[in-house]
């Protein structure tokens, strides 16, 4: 008899025995109580002094590689989390089903036996000059540094044929899923039937073939957001993280990771090369190619065709709000609207608030409509036929508006507009043009992105109104005008990070004109137009804002200086979440620990109080190992975000 410790996708981890021999990485199928589940073999183990269960059958073999299996236990050990969440990354969702079942019965490995490459463009003497010293350097970890337009995807394509040449399977990350169609398009026509696209939009089939493909390496470049980190490889030889910088690389729940660590992960266990790409690099990683001669760095200050940077414009909103306290559009940038449209030129817009109006007020009391569950004021939404308040928090929906808590009055108004009411604003200025509104609201079908990316390049709309999902990597060749409509709603969020985000977002929505053109342009509107980082955009100087950024960050001793860990405790009742707060504070202080600790930034969310206490140790198992968290605490190593 053999006994094994089981992995369950339910996040359990059991022990079972079978009267054949298994192997670490098996998928297997056993019963917990009265139902069915599946499971990974994670190790084999002395006979129990317990009771086992039998395992029923073994649904396939060699699932997983005892290489992922270590991988898993890398991430739950420096996330300080449960191993069985780790391990349950490894698994497709929905395996227990009769397609999915069907798959796994029927699949054979079927290995690709040609290999086409078509590279679409000869390298410019920068770019080469990059790709020869990636290709040819000793170390493993390299970041490009490049302009919005400089040809990072044509080295990431280069790089990626030479691993194809030595068989070698390719990881390519994006932040997004909406990045995934046109890249997709671009690398199948340059890797013919060799790119696998994985991400959470998929469906359990897609993902579970998907997983075998890379398992069998039946394909070798995958394609993905950062889920696709946990499919089976076998012989991965490039990592190309694009979009460093994107906040979408971190994981909100358990585990807490960041797809940089996890790529560094991988490293370690397939001595693969890793590729960090970015127009605005985080600072961590900025700083660590300045100063660790392990990162090398690549500068791309160019544009590969030569083309000028947009001529900016800045446009103070002060004036023109005390004379148009309705609408946003300044006379500045309504005329470049109906000049571009004059000569059938497509236009971006960008403003980040979703919804109609937003901070809704009652006119009797003044009291904030907020949201019964969280501490966050309801968004109201306008369709043709209803009315619909919304929290963006928690989902919770009205299809009618409640009454003042404070005072009982149903009369409220708002002084924030959402995108809703800035397209209805857009549409009287510009009756005749076609205007798009994306924001995630309207983007939720599964195609919905190549969708409204092929109707934008099909020229079917002639202005474009977004939130920051517009701002990403996609290339709208026929765009020459950008418009920021209120520059600062990104700039003075509570939060540490605000500068460093807001240019990579102004940086990168600006890269989204001049493309093909050499007269593009962008008009920035702002209440302070004299904010040092319009300057640094306006210069084009972004080595000026790294360093004044990382001398403020030492100064104050902020991160990438420091290792923060987060310490999130959540409670329904508010009192006995202090009460666990303090009994927390009391042993950091008896251990001699400095912390910071705060409720949290949005206090209430989900019907629960949040509170935050924030660690400053590059070794934060050592000082959480002295501790007594109970069930209610969460650890966000390093966190991106205190909400």
């Amino acid at each position: 008899m053999y006994y094994y410790l089981v992995s369950l996708s339910k996040k359990q981890l059991l022990s079972y025995h079978s009267e054949t021999k298994l192997e670490v990485g098996d998928l297997v199928l056993a019963s917990i109580r009265t139902k069915q589940d599946v499971g990974l073999i994670i190790s084999e183990v002395p006979k129990p002094k317990f009771k086992t269960k039998a395992l029923e059958q073994v649904l396939y073999k060699n699932f997983v590689s005892s290489k992922q299996i270590q991988f898993a236990k890398l991430i739950a050990n420096f996330y300080m989390c449960k191993a069985e969440i780790c391990y349950n990354l490894l698994l497709p969702p929905k395996l227990l089903t009769k397609g999915s079942l069907k798959i796994l019965d029927s699949t054979e490995p079927t290995p690709s036996t040609t290999l086409e490459v078509d590279l679409k463009h000869t390298l410019s003497p920068k770019q080469s000059e990059v790709f020869t010293n990636i290709a040819t350097s000793q170390e493993n970890f390299h970041l490009i540094h490049g302009v919005t337009g400089s040809g990072k995807t044509e080295i990431y394509c280069h790089l990626i044929a030479e691993a194809l040449q030595k068989n070698q399977q390719i990881l390519f990350l994006v932040p997004e899923i909406n990045l995934t169609p046109q890249l997709f398009k671009y690398l199948n026509s340059v890797f013919k039937d060799q790119v696998v696209t994985y991400n959470s939009k998929l469906n359990k089939t897609e993902r579970l073939k998907a997983h075998l493909d890379a398992l069998h390496q039946n394909k070798q470049i995958f394609l993905g957001s950062r889920s696709a980190s946990f499919l089976p490889f076998k012989n991965l030889g490039l990592i190309i993280m694009d979009e460093e910088h994107d906040q979408a690389y971190k994981q909100d729940t358990n585990p807490r990771y960041h797809t940089r660590a996890i790529t560094q992960f991988l490293h370690s266990i397939h001595k693969c090369k890793v590729i960090y790409g970015s127009a605005t690099p985080s600072m961590e990683i900025y700083k660590a190619a300045k100063s660790d001669q392990k990162l090398c760095y690549y500068r791309l200050s160019e544009k590969v065709n030569n083309s000028k940077e947009p001529e900016i414009t800045l446009v103070c909103l002060r004036n023109h709000i005390k004379a148009n306290p309705e609408h946003l559009f300044t006379e500045t940038l309504l005329h470049k609207l109906e000049k571009n449209l004059s000569q059938q030129k497509q236009s971006l817009l960008l403003y980040t608030k979703k919804g109609f109006a937003r901070n809704l007020h009652c006119v009797d009391c003044g009291e904030n409509l907020n949201c019964q569950s969280c501490d966050i004021a309801l968004v109201e939404h306008k369709f043709k036929d209803k009315t619909q308040l919304k929290c963006h928090l928690c989902g919770l929906i009205y299809n009618h508006t409640p009454c003042c808590h404070t005072c009982q009055g149903n009369n409220f108004r708002s002084f924030v507009q959402g995108i809703e009411q800035v397209h209805d604003r857009l549409v009287e200025f510009f009756p005749n043009a076609k205007i798009l509104q994306i924001d995630s609201d309207k983007m939720t079908g599964k195609n919905s992105h190549q969708e409204v990316y092929q109707a934008i390049l099909n020229k079917e709309y002639d202005i474009i109104l977004g939130t920051q999902i517009i701002a990403q990597g996609l290339d709208f060749p026929d765009i020459n005008l950008v418009g920021i409509l209120n520059a600062d709603q990104s700039l003075h969020f509570p939060d540490f990070r605000a500068l460093e985000r807001s240019i990579a977002l102004f940086k990168q929505i600006i890269g989204r004109t001049n493309r093909t053109h050499e007269n593009g342009e962008v008009v920035i509107q702002s209440w302070q137009i004299d904010n040092p980082i319009f300057q640094y955009l306006h210069k084009q100087n972004s080595s000026v804002f790294y360093e004044q950024e990382l001398k403020w960050r030492a100064k104050l001793k902020y991160p990438p200086f420091v290792r923060q860990t987060r310490l999130l405790h959540s409670h329904a009742e508010k009192h006995k979440l202090l009460n666990e707060v303090k009994k927390i504070e009391l042993q950091l202080r008896k251990h001699k620990i400095n912390f910071v600790s705060s409720a949290n930034l949005i206090e209430k969310m989900h019907n629960k109080f949040h509170h935050n206490i924030v660690i400053d140790s590059n070794q934060p198992q050592n000082i959480i190992n002295q501790l007594t968290l109970n069930q209610n605490w969460k650890i966000d190593r390093d966190p991106q975000s205190f909400y």
